[in-house]
């Protein structure tokens, strides 16, 4: 009975005092980490979000951009640092769901060592032609496609980046055979699509917002489940018969393991009030970024059903780095 008395005893202080750092969470500045250069669409939507959520939490959430490996070092980093919450991951398709299932020893499980936030905003992705291209439809690109395998090129980011895995599933899904051409980065591979060099690629709006709004690119399609507003006579790519292709860049919010239930849920009110805010939602529509939002449940089921999905491309694909 004394034994019993004094665990219940020890539990409630330690719910009391975890109650009291939520009460007095953050008390000092808040380090957001991310994995990609400054002026690029994770570390603008960091910036968007931190600005919005160091005002309304009292203390400076301050962006540290960790780049290199396609954002595992950034993960990695991460993974091993006290979950107190004061170091919180701007984590993001491709290092949470396709780096886990391409690289071996990659250092880190995004499902087992950290812990969600939640959705934060995705990217919407085009089907984009050099304007002088004779396909006027995703069909009419298809058919040439089929009658000539191996024959057009598309552009990606570069080897395991999102826009190559999903091009891969595209082709899976229609069974054509379209050559890879990958690139180092979005700049040089929509460049070099804008000229003509390669026939077609997949990219996020925000990659190449300049291209759209000069109309030096023409879009076949959208890579999302209906069409865009902000892209009035663009169908989805899906309704041109290609079933079930939605293929989205997302950023997501997420700690190391074992930070503070109610540190977290606090982050996550944070964070879906500024997804709520007008001049938020202005920034990051302005850029090409949609809100998401949600609980920390929605971030991870969201997680495991992407896992699944580009881990099960990468292996049909026999795609390897």
């Amino acid at each position: 009975m004394f034994i019993r008395r004094i665990v219940a005893a020890a539990a409630i202080a330690l719910g009391l005092t975890g109650a009291a750092q939520a009460a007095d969470y953050p008390n000092r500045p808040v380090k957001v980490v991310i994995g990609f250069p400054a002026g690029g669409p994770t570390d603008v939507a960091a910036r968007i979000l931190a600005k919005y959520m160091g005002e309304h939490l009292g203390q400076p959430f301050v962006v540290e951009n960790r780049t290199g490996a396609s954002g595992a070092i950034a993960v990695r980093g991460v993974v091993g640092v006290e979950p107190d919450g004061y170091t919180i991951l701007m984590g993001n398709s491709g290092s949470m769901s396709v780096l886990p299932y391409l690289i071996k020893d990659l250092g880190y499980d995004p499902l087992t060592q950290l812990d969600p936030i939640g959705l934060v905003v995705n990217l919407p992705s085009v089907l984009a032609v050099p304007t002088d291209s004779p396909f006027k439809s995703v069909p009419d690109m298809l058919a040439y496609a089929k009658a000539n395998p191996g024959k057009l090129t598309y552009a990606s980011q570069g080897i395991g980046s999102l826009n190559h895995i999903a091009t891969e599933w595209f082709k899976l899904i229609t069974g054509v055979d379209i050559t890879h051409v990958p690139y180092r980065g979005d700049a040089p591979s929509i460049q070099d699509l804008t000229a003509g060099r390669v026939d077609m690629s997949f990219f996020s709006i925000v990659s190449a917002l300049p291209q759209l709004q000069g109309k030096r690119l023409r879009l076949l399609g959208v890579a999302t489940s209906k069409p865009l507003d902000e892209l009035p006579g663009v169908p989805t790519v899906m309704s041109q018969g290609v079933s079930g292709f939605v293929a989205e860049p997302w950023n997501a919010f997420l700690t190391p393991k074992g930070v503070p239930a109610d540190i977290r849920e606090k982050l996550n009110k944070a964070m879906n009030d500024a997804l709520k805010d007008k001049d938020v939602l202005a920034s990051l529509r302005g850029v090409g970024l949609y809100p998401m939002g949600g609980s920390p449940e929605d971030l991870a089921n969201y997680m495991k059903s992407q896992s699944a999905l580009w881990s099960d491309v990468i292996k049909r694909a026999n795609i390897t780095q």
